[in-house]
């Protein structure tokens, strides 16, 4: 029997390689691990990678190693993020690409431990505790066939007043670059390397923003604020087309719809709200088009703050007609597909969340027309459009 038991243990020793940690109580990696991650603050759906640096190698064979964020005050891994990986055999470091949940909740989440376990053993290892942020994805937007007096919300003095103060860090970035541009307007990559920069503080800016701003509602709103996320995207486009073209010898210029940009190129009009000296340069053509692209982006976003805090109101309404009347009317955001409304033109007054927008007008028999309103600058919006039709 003896002899038996011996000849068992000696083969699991060679097959598993554990030797002679398979037949002791230790844990399959001793001490503690500090844990970092890409990103702090996140939204639903988002994916983000994190590193797990353990305070020893590991010396036995590749080990699972697995965790979970947990909603503060919950204390399940239902309700978090979880993940898992794999530390190989000699390594101090495992890797983890983590993907959140569309469905989950926004809340704080906070990792303190990770499981690591080996062929015949499992152990729970403490880690410096690490909180992530992340935000809900917004409820579907509902068919904002909405009068005024039931979509809008009258915004509180605190929150006009939060949202006017989120104006002035825009202003110093545009400033900045404004100032870099009088010095030296040439598109080199040290100018590309600013955009970059540039773009990547304005965005940085936004979620904070965000979160302070909802938080400031008296009441919570029939049509939730998408301004944030719609900048977000266009912060986003900006940056995949300045990574692509830093090179200095591309001068190609990014395009207006990716952007959205104000209407000085797509129009040759100047924004009221931009310093003198960007609106002689521009139109003279001194500055790099990418660098005025940029500059018209952060305004967007300052008039678009200045808008709310003055007129109290995040949302806008819009006239949607057509000639004939009885088109079908579909919408969309910057990366979005389009979306119908449920009746056909003519609308005297539709309620939508100050974000750029698109609007398609479709008739058989008719060519489609779009059309992309500029909420920031226009007033009274009115979209009667005249379609082209077969026999007329």
């Amino acid at each position: 029997m003896k002899r038996c038991l011996a000849v068992t243990v000696f083969f699991v020793c060679i097959t598993a390689q554990l030797c002679p940690q398979i037949i002791s109580d230790r844990a399959p990696l001793p001490g503690g691990a500090g844990v970092s991650v890409t990103k702090t603050s996140l939204s639903a759906g988002e994916t983000f990678g994190m590193t797990i640096a353990f305070d020893v190698a590991n010396p036995l064979v590749d080990l699972q190693v697995a965790g979970s964020f947990v909603l503060n005050g919950v204390n399940s891994s239902l309700f978090g993020v979880n993940f898992s990986t794999y530390l190989a055999k000699g390594a101090r470091v495992a890797t983890a690409q983590v993907n959140i949940d569309k469905s989950l909740q926004t809340g704080d989440f906070t990792l303190r431990e990770v499981r690591v376990s080996g062929a015949v053993s499992r152990e729970v290892i403490g880690v410096t505790p690490i909180t992530i942020h992340v935000e809900a994805l917004p409820k579907p937007l509902p068919e904002p066939e909405i009068l005024p007096n039931r979509a809008t919300v009258d915004l509180n003095l605190t929150q006009r007043q939060f949202i006017k103060t989120q104006a002035e860090p825009l202003t110093a970035l545009r400033d900045s670059l404004l100032l870099r541009l009088s010095k030296d307007a040439a598109d080199t990559p040290d100018l590309r390397d600013q955009l970059i920069s540039v773009v990547q503080d304005a965005d940085d800016l936004l979620p904070p923003a965000q979160r302070k701003y909802i938080s400031l509602y008296d009441q919570a709103p029939a049509l939730q604020p998408l301004l944030f996320e719609d900048f977000h995207r266009s912060y986003q486009a900006a940056l995949i087309e300045l990574r692509a073209h830093r090179s200095a010898e591309l001068r190609v210029p990014i395009p207006a719809p990716v952007l959205q940009r104000v209407q000085l190129i797509q129009h040759g009009k100047t924004p009221p709200s931009a310093p003198d000296d960007w609106k002689n340069h521009s139109l003279a053509g001194t500055y790099p088009l990418v660098a005025v692209a940029v500059l018209e982006l952060l305004d967007r976003n300052i008039k678009a703050y200045l808008l709310i805090a003055d007129s109290g109101l995040d949302t806008f309404s819009v006239r949607l007609a057509s000639v004939p009347s009885g088109a079908a009317i579909s919408y969309k955001r910057i990366g979005e597909e389009y979306t119908y409304l449920s009746k056909p033109t003519d609308l005297p007054s539709v309620v939508f969340p100050y974000a750029m927008w698109t609007f398609r007008f479709e008739k058989e028999g008719c060519r489609s027309v779009e059309r992309k309103p500029d909420p920031y600058i226009e007033k009274g919006i009115d979209l009667t459009v005249e379609l082209s039709c077969k026999g007329k």
